[in-house]
């Protein structure tokens, strides 16, 4: 066993000064402060990436700056004293003048106390103490000590600051969310199964919700004369009429019992802000006093963050035969798009390409953690602990920030992985499981970093972000449209099923938005500055790499009315670089113009001319199946019986090519047909779109002397 002055000479750290320190073990050392963090195995590299953080960077310049924080933590926690005094004496070498001094303390909103900062006057506990509690629960956090702290004081506060948390947060949550063998527990599961249902009894339930209403709508126009009865009797009106599922169970609880389950709820660290009052509801809905009402798919997502497996495995169960029977068919219609959107890491250069401009630190963050979410579930998970534990979550779940996860509700994952039934098909399901991990990660990492430092830029900017829940909102809906989870209106509710028709209907809400004047319009001055800059950047760099290239000889498309149009051709292969804003711009070219170019031939072709001409209605129609989802689309090519090429069908081969990998059919394409270029199959990895094929004369099908469509021209 290592001592903490071997551990400490090992690391080249400092994280014991006491002399009754001197040869205790690091076991006994993180006994003595309730942590366990640190193994003797593990070095400060491995510790950095365990959590995520990089406290051994020093500042850039001066100062450095500070990020928001984190936790708050308790002052007589038992290591609390000794992290303040070796915080206090380490600023010190991080900061060497009187001025750099000065502006870190002042930029952390500390002014100490008594004597000027600087020398050995400042060592005092009362100061550091002041300081740690303000990085910790204030202006600077775990990011704010990598700023303040050398090599030779980071052991500790990482310690420290990672170990003392996790024991504070677990005491937020009473123990009986946990224990199965506590009487509360044991009686709501019990009161579920021995439910009684009301089925064929609704009608009786309405008319008698009728009556009263009725009875309500007569005494107050009995009561108010003229008009303002009438407003009052339609108020009488309002309302969702009565409807249980089951006889109540409440009487089988006290109150004192029914208090406590909501107590759980609310004091839950997992579910808050609206999400706790929705959670709130499901047990509302559940405990009815004149009937029960089982929660709906979304409230059993919570609730399931807050109570054991068990009680909401009883509840999706108790479900009706129909509801859980769709949800079966929903998982199977998914499963497909899941596999071929598997096997890469997409997510940077597709989905969150536009958001890339607006935070790059963040996004490069977000990147590098995407390969070890990919490799690791237990990186995945860490990762997500640590978005809740930023300082902006809050406020962003408050703002509607899209925060995905990988849970069983279909609802609150991402579009392209929807159907966790994937991830358990023996073999294929792991790489599945590992791409919905990375893809996950990286998208959520993104938001939560890019929402942060949106609100912290307009606070700069001196807009108070914090008190305008409007200008919250905005700059989620930016972030989230930026990222490919564009906004379904009307449709929410129905984004599972949406998703079995189409392939990715939010990133299609999210790319029309982007390209969408009115939206810029509509919006907050500081988002759409925001926003522009965004759209404007990122076709800013396409633009200047094809421009490079068409200099050096590649081909580059210029023609709005061809598939080709800003797309880098090498030999038989197009490289698309807009992140799927470019079919969009192709469609409009062609819809608008009434022509259409052959991206195999160069031919221009009149829409609406010719025998068998082809029209802007086949033009749209075709757009529409390329969006199409892969079982959708494959109705759709059984009833046309023809391919894209206007070719005649195989069955099977139409089957097997929606259960591969598009990156892997990217690979077989370029292998076949342009095999010099394999190593370009790397950017499709990455999200860059991909295609290759080779002109074709007349096929039959086509339009005569260009050849035929093919898919996404």
């Amino acid at each position: 066993m290592a001592t903490i002055q071997e551990l400490e000479k090992q690391y080249g750290v400092e994280t014991s000064t006491t002399g009754d320190e001197a040869g205790v073990s690091i076991d006994a050392l993180e006994k003595k402060y309730g942590v366990n963090q640190l193994k003797t195995t593990l070095t400060i590299d491995e510790l950095e990436q365990k959590y995520n953080v990089k406290p051994s960077k020093k500042p850039s310049g001066a100062g450095g700056g500070f990020e928001k924080g984190v936790i708050r933590q308790e002052p007589d926690l038992p290591w609390y004293k000794d992290v303040a005094n070796a915080l206090w004496k380490h600023v010190v070498p991080v900061a060497p003048t009187l001025t750099q001094k000065g502006r870190m303390l002042s930029k952390a909103g500390l002014t100490p106390s008594g004597e000027p900062i600087g020398g050995g006057r400042t060592s005092r506990l009362d100061e550091g103490a002041k300081l740690l509690d303000l990085m910790i629960g204030g202006t600077g956090g775990i990011a704010g000590a990598k700023y303040l702290l050398p090599k030779a004081g980071k052991a500790i506060v990482k310690r420290s600051l990672f170990g003392g948390p996790k024991a504070v947060a677990q005491k937020a949550v009473p123990e009986t969310i946990t224990d199965p063998n506590t009487p509360l527990y044991n009686k709501i599961r019990t009161a579920i199964r021995g439910r009684q249902s009301l089925r064929g009894k609704q009608e009786q339930l309405y008319k008698i919700d009728r009556a009263e209403r009725f009875a309500k709508v007569k005494a107050v126009g009995e009561k108010i004369p003229g008009e303002a009865g009438y407003h009052a009797q339609l108020r009488e009106l309002k309302g969702p009429m009565t409807k249980q599922e089951f006889k109540s169970i409440r009487s089988k609880f006290s109150q004192a019992e029914t208090d406590e389950l909501f107590n759980i709820i609310e004091k839950s660290t997992e579910v808050v802000g609206p999400d706790n009052v929705t959670a709130k509801r499901g047990m509302a809905n559940l405990l009815g006093v004149e009937g029960g009402k089982l929660p709906t798919e979304g409230e059993l997502h919570l609730l399931g963050k807050i109570f054991p497996k068990n009680l909401i495995d009883d509840l999706k169960k108790a479900r009706p035969l129909w509801t859980r029977m769709k949800q079966a068919g929903l998982q199977l219609a998914n499963i497909p798009r899941s596999i071929m959107s598997s096997y890469d890491l997409s997510a940077a250069f597709r989905q969150g390409l536009y958001l890339i401009p607006t935070n790059p630190k963040g996004s490069y963050r977000a990147f590098k953690g995407m390969f070890k979410q990919f490799g690791s579930e237990r990186a995945y998970k860490a990762a997500q602990e640590s978005i809740k534990q930023n300082p902006a979550y809050e406020l962003a779940k408050e703002g509607g920030l899209s925060l995905t996860e990988l849970g069983s509700t279909m609802l609150k994952r991402e579009e392209v992985f929807m159907s966790q039934w994937a991830e358990k098909i023996p073999a294929v399901g792991k790489g599945v499981k590992a791409s919905a991990q990375a893809y996950t990660g990286f998208l959520n990492k993104q938001r939560i970093d890019t929402f942060e430092y949106l609100i912290d830029k307009a606070e700069r900017l001196g807009r108070d972000p914090k008190n305008n829940m409007d200008l919250v909102k905005e700059i989620a809906g930016f972030v989230n449209i930026a990222s490919g989870r564009g906004p379904l209106g009307a449709l929410e509710n129905s984004a599972v099923a949406l998703n079995a028709t189409l392939f990715s209907p939010r990133l299609i809400a999210s790319r029309l938005t982007l390209l969408n004047p009115v939206y810029y319009i509509k919006a907050d001055r500081f988002v759409r500055k925001e926003a522009l800059k965004s759209l404007f950047s990122v076709t800013g760099a396409v633009g200047t790499i094809l421009g490079l290239a068409k200099a050096g000889g590649a081909g580059v498309g210029l023609d709005p009315r061809s598939a080709d149009f800003l797309k880098l051709k090498i030999g038989n292969t197009r490289i698309d670089m807009l992140g799927g804003v470019q079919q969009y711009m192709r469609a409009a070219g062609q819809l608008i113009t009434g022509k259409y170019v052959s991206s195999t031939t160069g031919k221009v072709v009149t829409l609406g001319e010719g025998y068998r001409p082809l029209t802007r209605l086949e033009i749209a129609l075709r757009f529409g199946e390329s969006k199409l989802s892969p079982i959708a689309s494959f109705a759709t090519t059984l009833l046309k019986g023809q391919d894209f090429e206007g070719k005649e069908i195989s069955v099977p081969k139409e089957i097997g090519k929606r259960f591969v990998p598009m990156v892997i059919q990217d690979v077989y394409d370029l292998a076949t047909e342009d095999p010099e270029l394999l190593p370009v199959s790397l950017l499709g990895v990455f999200g860059v779109g991909l295609q290759t094929y080779k002109p074709r004369s007349r096929l039959k099908g086509g339009i005569k002397g260009i050849g035929p469509l093919k898919e996404g021209e």
